[in-house]
């Protein structure tokens, strides 16, 4: 537990709490003690034999602590009651919640707080932390998917009761986070799994085709929004953000980005790479990956004439290499 009432009632931080000074749960208001240590991240817990009238079992690792730290206090922690229940969601912004797994969770609880946040009419985006999995190599990229794709060696069973992931879907969103070998952090949004027998098959998954939450600082802060904005609106944000002359129309662009292409950067046949020093994903230029089932492009906004000098993208270097 992170956050805690202290004796006026006030909201408190286990960062910011006092050791001596009296402290309740906000969902049972027994006392509980504040554990400071060198190395692990302050919180509070209950005394010895108190039980809490929450009988949810909460991660308290470190990572999932590290996470809750990079949203505003005022969203960490927060009770929801719905129907006489009330349980304490990880962050909750407006409407929307994200939950972040690094222990084991059982397939039932799972269950339940999806069932309860929906009822209560709250969106959930559920966070699972796989950088032990993705450094033993049980997490790949699957050729065959073109490098949005994943191999899952041994994957979660809890994850069977979430229905077929689709970017459509708000109400349920799943994400799945590690560190990659370039050490940039990735939230990766899971859209499509293979099924069996209609159940979701997580041994082969792919994820969206732009990312814009993960960073290379992985302090920086976090918005909830963003865990449920779609790829569209995602990609919208990614061209303003590049002052790019492209605007979404339909399901494509009004005025013609450039796909496929050999970039000046790659002089290799394959003009697109998602991972690696030179991945398209971290150049400013690229607006996206877009993936058609086990096809993709990229939209690149590179200026169509590599030297001429483009208001709209100044600073590239005269070769037509585009600084990094």
């Amino acid at each position: 537990m992170q956050i805690a009432l202290d004796k006026d009632g006030k909201r408190t931080s286990a960062s910011a709490a006092v050791k001596g000074n009296p402290y309740r749960c906000p969902m049972c208001r027994k006392n509980v003690n504040v554990c400071q240590g060198e190395i692990k991240e302050a919180y509070f817990a209950h005394q010895k034999n108190d039980a809490c009238s929450d009988d949810w079992v909460y991660d308290m690792s470190e990572w999932h602590c590290a996470m809750q730290s990079r949203f505003p206090e005022m969203q960490r922690e927060i009770l929801v009651t719905h129907e006489g229940k009330t349980h304490r969601a990880d962050i909750l912004f407006e409407k929307r919640i994200i939950e972040f797994q690094h222990s084991d969770i059982s397939i039932k609880e799972i269950r339940e707080r999806n069932e309860f946040y929906n009822a209560a009419g709250y969106e959930v985006a559920w966070v699972f932390d796989l950088q032990e999995q993705y450094d033993a190599g049980r997490i790949l990229p699957e050729d065959e998917l073109n490098g949005l794709g994943f191999k899952w060696l041994y994957p979660k069973s809890c994850l069977q009761c979430f229905p077929q992931p689709k970017d459509s879907n708000t109400k349920l969103v799943l994400y799945f986070y590690w560190v990659n070998s370039d050490g940039y952090e990735e939230f990766n949004k899971v859209i499509w799994s293979t099924h069996d027998g209609g159940v979701p098959d997580f041994r082969k998954f792919i994820v969206a085709d732009y990312d814009n939450i993960g960073a290379k600082d992985s302090s920086s802060p976090l918005a909830v929004n963003a865990f449920f904005t779609s790829q569209k609106d995602r990609l919208a944000l990614r061209l303003a953000e590049l002052k790019c002359r492209y605007t979404i129309k339909y399901s494509g662009f009004k005025g013609h980005p450039r796909t496929d292409y050999i970039c000046p950067r790659r002089p290799d046949e394959f003009g697109i790479k998602r991972y690696g020093e030179k991945a398209c994903v971290y150049c400013r230029y690229c607006a996206a990956i877009k993936t058609y089932g086990k096809n993709f492009e990229s939209y690149c906004c590179y200026p169509t004439q590599v030297n001429e000098v483009d208001e709209l993208h100044p600073g590239y270097e005269s070769s037509g290499v585009p600084e990094y």
